[in-house]
């Protein structure tokens, strides 16, 4: 079992991103011990977007790259770039998403 991770860190101090805006999407195994390793890529370099995800697919939607209403996806089971999916109603960052086995809730 795999779990996704955006590049996207805060320091402590609020001083800002480090590495910085990134298309980087990184993974980690969770049944062994080690570092993150490289996913693919996101479709831009963004970052504080709304996700969710379900056994088949990872969407990222919005972010701030400015702020976006775009909306991408990874198939969960191969490594690779992410796909254009569409584009939110509106353009939005820092929001948050739920799931079930059946998909994104909202």
């Amino acid at each position: 079992m795999s779990e996704f991770r955006v590049d996207k860190i805060t320091n402590r101090d609020g001083s800002g991103f480090t590495p910085g805006i990134t298309n980087a999407v990184d993974y980690v195994t969770i049944a062994t011990t080690g570092n993150a390793a490289d996913f693919g890529d996101l479709t831009e370099a963004k970052y504080a977007m709304n996700s969710v995800t379900d056994s088949v697919r990872g969407l990222f939607a919005g972010g701030v790259s400015p702020t976006t209403d775009t909306i991408c996806y990874v198939n969960i089971s191969t490594q690779g770039n992410a796909v254009d999916f569409g584009n939110l109603l509106a353009a939005q960052s820092d929001g948050g998403g739920c799931s079930t086995a059946h998909g994104g809730l909202g």
